[in-house]
């Protein structure tokens, strides 16, 4: 065993990867869509998920991701069969173009694993949801942070910045992104990353925004 797999995402990155993580059939068409109560969350803690889906179930992965020997992640939570809801879509305040999901039925995830305590590292996570009427599938992300552990190294991930390019409901910071090409003043996380069904290579990461 290499004498720095005392480091937490050293000794993460050893552990067996998958492939599985990635989608193969992106819903382009809104088939599936999601988003969480936050963007990140202490280990240990619970998020929920808010799922919108004309499907009567859908089924939900967890994965973090890192190098894997190059597989890209972990399944940190298996396949669990979800009762589908189709969500009340929100209305676009007109002043301020901001669009702010209610949506309900969350599935509340916890960021912990009492027969796995090395789970769980901090780092990127992504939620792959797979609709069951036709196999649609898209990205929920969050970040998992461990507020009790020090650090020499930070990553910023850049969710404001996805926020201002995603025009999920019609409205983005930018009149290209937005209806009528009138920008939003206001922009709300309450909601899913709108997919790119123009740009395949972007479509493949539905849901992840600019991740």
């Amino acid at each position: 065993m290499p004498t720095n797999c005392h480091n937490t995402i050293f000794a993460e990155n050893l552990r067996p990867g998958t492939r599985d993580w990635q989608l193969t059939c992106p819903a382009t068409a809104r088939e599936i869509e999601g988003y969480a109560s936050a963007t990140s969350v202490n280990r240990g803690d619970v998020i929920h998920l808010y799922v919108n889906t004309g499907s009567p179930t859908f089924v939900l992965e967890v994965f973090r991701m890192g190098w894997y020997a190059g597989l890209g992640a972990r399944r940190v939570v298996g396949a669990r069969a979800v009762a589908g809801t189709a969500q009340v879509m929100p209305t676009t305040d007109s002043e301020t173009g901001l669009t702010d999901c209610a949506w309900v039925h969350p599935f509340a995830l916890t960021t912990s694993n009492l027969d796995d305590p090395a789970d769980w590292v901090s780092g990127v996570y992504l939620v792959k949801l797979t609709e069951s009427s036709g196999g649609a599938q898209s990205y929920i992300i969050f970040a998992v942070r461990d507020d009790q552990r020090a650090s020499d190294l930070l990553f910023q991930l850049s969710v404001t910045t996805y926020q201002a390019y995603n025009y999920w409901g019609g409205k983005s910071f930018y009149n290209w992104g937005s209806t009528e090409r009138k920008r939003a003043a206001k922009l709300s996380f309450n909601r899913p990353y709108a997919a790119n069904a123009q740009n395949p290579a972007a479509a493949c990461g539905v849901g992840a925004g600019e991740f």
